[in-house]
């Protein structure tokens, strides 16, 4: 039997929802909780073998989140690093993406103020398509 340990719900996010950590990772939204969220984005770097180091140079970094269609903009959410893991590209999309890596990369929230927690329940609320 397998126990989800997760403190809160997580939630499907709209096809319209990233996330950025600084400039060099910015991809859609997997899911989202009041806890964290998950995005995958495609690696640029030449070291992408390198979690550690790219955990490192992150790590510090406040993630960001918004919709590529009605402006929601959430920025400077405090957060750290817990996974950013190379993950498979599908066949169908391999022969565009031979040289490039597709990466997961989960983030869990730091500590919110309640700007910040009122405009992420609002993006829970009316950007999420249903719990995972």
């Amino acid at each position: 039997m397998n126990i989800d340990k997760r403190k809160y719900n997580r939630f499907l996010a709209q096809d319209d929802a990233f996330a950025a950590l600084g400039f060099s990772a910015v991809g859609k939204v997997k899911d989202i909780s009041m806890g964290g969220l998950a995005f995958g984005y495609i690696d640029l770097s030449d070291n992408s073998d390198q979690v550690s180091s790219r955990r490192d140079a992150f790590e510090s970094l406040p993630v960001t989140i918004f919709l590529s269609k009605n402006g929601f903009h959430l920025s400077d959410v405090p957060c750290k690093i817990i996974y950013d893991i190379i993950t498979p590209v599908s066949d169908k999309h391999q022969m565009f993406f031979t040289s490039l890596k597709h990466r997961l990369c989960g983030v869990k929230f730091g500590m919110l103020s309640e700007d910040i927690t009122a405009k992420l329940e609002l993006f829970l609320k009316n950007h999420t398509t249903g719990q995972t």
